[in-house]
């Protein structure tokens, strides 16, 4: 996680690790946000009436492994991996990533 760690944090931009090698994105347009606050305002609705679990919207850090560092756009957590939880995200994959992408990151996914 080396790599990792020297990216900068406060760059307003995303921040990722993909087999040690540190990305920058830009930061998501305005329809993304759109997009992720009602998914996420959904679930933790859901989850406020039936409490069976935490979501999180990003930027939160999950770590998978030392060489790779995600920020999904919403993560959520079933009460038995909360132990993988940390301060700044979680150490382990979630039990449900969503990630919004746009036509200017569709031709990224998988390079």
């Amino acid at each position: 996680m080396h790599n990792y760690v020297q990216l900068p944090a406060d760059s307003g931009k995303k921040t990722e690790l993909i087999e040690r090698d540190g990305f920058l994105s830009p930061s998501p347009n305005r329809f993304h946000q759109k997009i992720l606050g009602r998914l996420f305002g959904a679930l933790w609705n859901y989850l406020q009436a039936n409490p069976i679990g935490e979501v999180y919207a990003s930027p939160s850090d999950v770590t998978l492994t030392d060489l790779n560092v995600d920020q999904p756009a919403l993560c959520y957590f079933y009460p038995s991996r909360f132990t993988s939880l940390t301060e700044h995200g979680a150490d382990g994959a979630p039990d449900l990533v969503v990630e919004i992408l746009s036509p200017s990151s569709a031709g990224t996914i998988g390079a």
